[in-house]
């Protein structure tokens, strides 16, 4: 996991990669840069304004 991740509580980790997407795991840097990679790429060249959700389903999970 990302040094930036090292110092936060483990319950707090836990909880993220529970309950907070889908997938029941936080994203691998390889799959956020799979992202940005197609973004960059000519096959995204009739996307202009976007925004891009890489939130692993959270949004299917938030109440409200």
């Amino acid at each position: 996991m990302a040094d930036a991740l090292a110092n936060l509580p483990k319950d707090y980790m836990e909880g993220l990669e529970n309950y907070a997407t889908v997938e029941k795991r936080l994203a691998e840097p390889e799959e956020i840069a799979a992202i940005v990679a197609f973004v960059a790429s000519e096959d995204a060249r009739w996307m202009n304004g976007a925004s891009v959700p890489a939130n692993g389903g959270a949004i299917l999970l938030a109440e409200g």
